[in-house]
């Protein structure tokens, strides 16, 4: 397991400024964090599927997946991909802001990666919001499940005041991989222990 250095958990308290009071635990944010939950589905999915209650994080869901979604009661779907990826139907072979249309599932595009879309705070912050807007399920997803593992983590961080270990433990559970929490904790420096 990686543990961040005393360091780095002593930058990133006074680095990471609090999220805004106004959104005060509305809508999905209630949902207190628990280790996510792998998810094992017929309906494929590329990369990884795991759930926290209401909330799931996954890669690319296909069109079968997100009908189920629908079905399982998610009532909004935040992608991280961007448009590039989107509009690519080699990679995506279907129009998913319409497919959500369709079922009723409210669509909120939050892009992340590369130098034109950043790793930031206002990412986890609008991540947030989204989850303040919905009671009920939500699906939070990339093409991989690497990008959206990052956003969770920060958010567990910003608005649950999770450590960063104990953040990190939960997006390991996800799809952690490499580590970009720097910019989506607002720049904070840190070194990993293997």
């Amino acid at each position: 397991m990686r543990l961040p250095s005393i360091a780095l958990v002593a930058v990133c308290a006074l680095a990471c400024s609090p999220p805004s009071a106004d959104l005060a635990r509305d809508g999905l944010l209630k949902v207190e964090p628990t280790l996510p939950e792998k998810v094992v589905w017929d309906e494929p999915v590329e990369g990884a599927f795991s759930r926290v209650g209401p909330i799931f994080v996954s890669g690319q869901p296909s069109e079968e997946a997100l009908r189920r979604l629908a079905r399982e009661g998610v009532t909004v779907v935040v992608n991280v991909r961007t448009s590039e990826e989107m509009a690519d139907r080699e990679r995506v072979a279907f129009d998913e802001q319409a497919l959500l249309a369709e079922l009723g599932i409210d669509y909120e595009h939050i892009p992340l990666g590369g130098d034109e879309f950043p790793y930031t705070p206002e990412a986890v912050d609008a991540f947030a919001q989204a989850l303040a807007r919905h009671e009920h399920g939500a699906l939070l997803h990339c093409a991989s499940g690497r990008r959206v593992s990052h956003l969770w983590t920060a958010y567990l961080v910003r608005y649950h005041g999770l450590s960063l270990e104990d953040a990190m433990a939960h997006g390991e559970v996800i799809n952690l991989g490499t580590f970009p929490l720097d910019g989506l904790l607002g720049g904070i420096e840190y070194s990993l222990k293997n």
